[in-house]
């Protein structure tokens, strides 16, 4: 047996050459490929084989084939889709989790999960941020480190490759809306006679809540000038009343029992969010031709917006909180997100201090 210079991997038996991985690869499902017997198309053939092996261990999609009885990446992926833990989890993060999982099978669907190390996921982590964005690399390898602790948890392997990798934590976002910003997306929708929308940009301002429960708001689920729901992403029931802007636009509206509030149609069907994600932009385009500052708004940024406001009303975190619908015990961790610090906040304590200090010198 010789080996040839300058290709890795190429080796001569006999006459016939072979591309032969070391003994870790085929351990991880690496096999020799017959390459014939001539020289020339046997570095060529060897060389192609290199490139794929690289591709792989930079996180592209080539990957070994998988041997017979191994688990592979796909079958855990399969197991997990199936398994209560998935299953418990809301329409929306199902719906995100499936895509992110199809995005990992693409790139090790076929490996043994066994096989897969820190250095893999690692590798698969910058490609993602070059081909996808920051955001999307860090999204991604959470899944993978959630889809990876399942095997552990289901005995396939002993450690976790995914856990704790050392990622870019993507800036949080802190737009928060200006209320003439609000007021002129409102005047915009109306405009072009996306009536729903408008609703939806004041119910996101008034009550806090996440977009997917904007869009399942009931006419049976207000009473009173409440609205009690149920979120979706936690299963957690909040009674929140509506703000006197909110309840002037409910009251322009022809309510229906059992109805929903934000409608895609005449029809009374539910709005895909897809569907909203692309109507919003429109008028969030149509709004920026006169008023500029609107091009760095999402309808997302509202959740934040409502925390804001209350917070600069002087509202406590049980307070925001039970609107909101957050954990006591969690919202000042959370609020370090939903809740950037404001010059009107910094403002606000400033007046408190002048204030208790006059008080203390009158007296």
């Amino acid at each position: 047996m010789a080996k040839v210079k300058k290709t890795r991997y190429l080796i001569q038996k006999g006459s016939c050459y072979y591309w032969q991985p070391s003994t870790r690869l085929r351990a991880l499902g690496w096999e020799s490929v017959e390459l014939g017997t001539n020289r020339r198309a046997a570095i060529d053939k060897a060389e192609e084989q290199n490139e794929i092996l690289d591709a792989w261990r930079k996180g592209d999609a080539a990957t070994p084939d998988k041997r017979p009885g191994e688990y592979t990446v796909n079958d855990l992926a399969a197991a997990y889709l199936e398994s209560p833990r998935f299953q418990k989890r809301s329409d929306s993060t199902k719906k995100d989790y499936r895509y992110k999982i199809s995005l990992i099978r693409e790139w090790s669907g076929t490996v043994p999960v066994e096989a897969i190390t820190r250095g893999n996921v690692h590798n698969y982590y910058e490609a993602l941020c070059a081909k996808k964005g920051l955001r999307m690399g860090h999204a991604v390898i959470a899944v993978l480190r959630l889809l990876l602790q399942y095997a552990v948890d289901a005995g396939k392997i002993r450690i976790n490759p995914a856990s704790r990798p050392k990622t870019e934590t993507p800036d949080s976002r802190d737009v928060i809306w200006t209320q003439q910003e609000q007021n002129h997306m409102v005047k915009t929708a109306d405009k072009m006679e996306k009536y729903a929308f408008g609703t939806a940009i004041i119910c996101g301002a008034c009550l806090g809540q996440r977009e997917a429960d904007i869009l399942s708001l009931n006419w049976n689920k207000y009473i009173k000038g409440f609205f009690r729901l149920k979120q979706q992403k936690t299963d957690r029931w909040i009674e929140v009343p509506a703000h006197k802007i909110l309840k002037e636009r409910l009251a322009s509206l022809v309510p229906e029992v059992g109805g929903l509030i934000i409608k895609a149609d005449l029809a009374g069907r539910k709005m895909k969010q897809s569907y909203f994600s692309h109507e919003f932009q429109k008028i969030r385009d149509e709004a920026a031709k006169t008023m500029p500052s609107c091009a760095r708004l999402k309808f997302l940024d509202l959740r934040r917006t409502a925390v804001v406001r209350m917070a600069e009303a002087g509202c406590t975190e049980a307070e925001i909180s039970a609107v909101t619908g957050h954990k006591i015990e969690t919202c000042r961790q959370i609020l370090e997100t939903y809740l950037p610090r404001t010059s009107r906040m910094a403002k606000n304590a400033i007046n408190k201090v002048e204030a208790v200090e006059e008080s203390a010198l009158a007296n």
